[in-house]
Order: C-alpha cells, then structure tokens, then sequence
C-alpha cells in the first residue's frame, strides 16, 4: 500500500510542478501578446500618419503645379 501512495504522492508531485510551469508559460505568454499588440498599434499610427504626410506632400506638389502634379507616371496615387 505505501509503494501505491508513494507513487500517487509522486504523480501529484510532477502533476503540480508541471502546473507552475505552465502556469508560467501562459503569463509570459499573454505579456509577449500584449508587447505585440502594442507594437503592432504603434506602426499603424506611424502607418497613417506617414500616409497623412504623403497626402499633405502630394496636395502642395498638385496646388504648386497648378493642380497638375506630375509625380508619378500615371497620377493614379491612391491610399490603401
């Protein structure tokens, strides 16, 4: 009988010490998510402010050239 508690004990033993393993796994995992969620938010405000610049460029080239900007080959500038 105390062969099968020790081997229980033992089997609860791991069982617990691979729950704070994972335990720590998923907190580091949830911080990392939310690093790249913040990343990933911030290139997309610099994103649209670089475009916002584009366009304010794009409409004083336009306005100089007396509304016929030839910047491109086509004129076809277009924000996505």
């Amino acid at each position: 009988m105390q062969t099968c508690i020790g081997t229980e004990q033992g089997i609860m033993d791991s069982s617990f010490e691979k729950f704070k393993r994972n335990e720590a796994i998923l907190i580091a995992t949830n911080a990392m998510c939310s690093g790249f969620e913040s990343e990933y938010q911030d290139a997309e405000a610099a994103r649209r402010d670089e475009l916002a610049l584009i366009d304010a460029l794009y409409a004083l080239v336009k306005e100089r050239q007396g509304g016929k900007a030839d910047v491109t080959a086509d004129d076809s500038y277009t924000q996505d």
